[in-house]
């Protein structure tokens, strides 16, 4: 067959979709990477210095999604600066200290799996809890905590009139464990006893009084229904527990199962663990709401 004349106008075209093709068929992409410049670089300028993390017993799987998305958006970082009540002091309390949201919620669920035999359950968290802890913490855990962790507790005394004492000195590793567990001590839900001696002070759970700690400056998360400044229902029973918190369940509208009828079933995961799936759900729901929060501009 006679020799084709060569046609520049078609050929460059035809190598210039080869070399694309190719490019496509070697480059292999990390779209987590990917995803994380994408917001680091729209979100630029949108840094959170402070967050605020609620009391939120076994839903702190909400906490673990909302501060995930945030830091996917490029919005926390290492330099992030944390203050937990209760479950929010867990949670606050792994971040600082390096742990992946994956990890977290491998440990959630075990302890949930725990607390489920007929070895765990109510009145016998905090020893559960205490052993776990040193089992996991890394050996630079004070390093790694420093000047970004702050956890509420609230001592029992007369004079103090449900004010949450802040917690940031830590002396030890035995202090930080002791920490987090006084923070998230429900008087009979975590030992059989009324409150926990720390620091020479007999005290219980910090989220009680105000589920999220006082940290000015700071982004505040919550998952409970009804406490957010998205909140449509200004008198929710909820607002006695916290008001006008930022990133809340309520950012997400139009949901039936955050109606106050609806609301026993809330309370109840909040304090006897759900199966994984609904731990994940948690997750999940605290990965929208940070999401419509930070896409509407608010930050």
């Amino acid at each position: 067959a006679p020799r084709q004349p060569f046609d520049r106008h078609e050929a460059v075209p035809t190598m210039l979709l080869r070399a694309a093709a190719f490019a496509i068929r070697n480059l292999r992409f990390n779209r987590t990477k990917l995803t994380r410049c994408y917001h680091s670089f729209r979100n630029e300028g949108r840094k959170i210095d402070r967050i605020a993390l609620s009391g939120s017993g076994w839903l702190l799987p909400f906490h673990v999604g909302a501060v995930h998305v945030l830091q996917e958006m490029g919005m926390v970082d290492e330099e992030t600066c944390y203050a937990g009540a209760s479950g929010g002091s867990l949670v606050a309390t792994a971040i600082c200290c390096g742990f992946s949201h994956e990890e977290i919620m491998s440990y959630v669920s075990e302890m949930a799996h725990w607390y489920r035999t007929p070895n765990g359950g109510f009145g016998k968290l905090e020893a559960e809890m205490r052993k776990r802890f040193y089992d996991i913490l890394p050996e630079d855990a004070m390093e790694k905590i420093s000047g970004r962790l702050t956890i509420s507790i609230l001592p029992l005394d007369p004079r103090n009139m449900l004010n949450q004492k802040m917690v940031s000195d830590f002396q030890s590793t035995d202090d930080l464990v002791e920490a987090v567990l006084t923070s998230s001590f429900i008087p009979l839900y975590l030992a059989p006893t009324f409150a926990k001696r720390y620091r020479n002070e007999w005290c219980v759970d910090g989220g009680i009084g105000n589920a999220v700690p006082f940290y000015e400056g700071s982004i505040s998360i919550c998952p409970l229904p009804g406490t957010g400044k998205a909140a449509t229902n200004k008198f929710h029973p909820a607002r006695l527990i916290a008001s006008d918190v930022h990133i809340t369940p309520d950012l997400l509208k139009n949901d039936k199962s955050f109606t106050i009828p609806a609301y026993p079933k809330v309370l109840r995961r909040a304090l006897i663990p759900g199966t994984d799936e609904e731990l994940w759900t948690q997750f999940e729901l605290g990965v929208a709401s940070a999401k419509v929060w930070a896409e509407s501009g608010s930050a």
